[in-house]
């Protein structure tokens, strides 16, 4: 996932711990979605988000695309549960969360909302609108399973839905 103020890397296999937020400073980068990327920075955790810092490596600091990655881009699958239980493994990486999911809580002021799994009732998932236009979801909406980047703002665990 791509914004003009960093973008979201992960390791070829998908695996817990496996993906992190590059923080570039805004416009700083050309990258897309699917580049292989070479990255230096410093590691922070920035109000609980772990990221690669470019600007902080001053001048040593750089995120350059290495060409095109030509297979697919697979996310992790995970249950509700696991993820609910410890999101952690998950922040930075790109992850499909399997369950069945409901709309519980539409979209508030900050663009987030709250799905619970049908797979697991009483698991709830905290969604935000970070890479796109908030869409216009209603109590009681259905979708099968979520796919996007795990982040953490404003005190919360969300997945990044794309």
């Amino acid at each position: 996932a791509v914004r003009d103020n960093g973008f979201f890397v992960g390791e070829y296999a998908p695996a817990p711990y496996a993906g992190i937020w590059v923080y570039t400073g805004t416009g700083n980068h050309s990258l897309v979605v699917g580049e292989i990327v070479d990255v230096v920075g410093i590691y922070k955790e920035y109000y609980d988000l772990s990221e690669i810092d470019v600007p902080a490596a001053e001048a040593y600091g750089q995120a350059l695309g290495a060409g095109m990655w030509t297979g697919d881009l697979v996310p992790l699958e995970v249950s509700a549960s696991v993820y609910a239980a410890d999101p952690e493994p998950y922040e930075g990486c790109y992850i499909k969360i399997t369950d069945g999911m409901m709309v519980y809580e539409a979209s508030n002021n900050y663009g987030e909302w709250t799905a619970e799994s049908m797979d697991a009732p009483g698991m709830f998932v905290t969604f935000d609108d970070y890479f796109f236009d908030p869409i216009a979801l209603a109590v009681g909406d259905c979708f099968d399973g979520a796919t996007g980047c795990l982040t953490y703002s404003f005190g919360n665990v969300k997945a990044i839905y794309r």
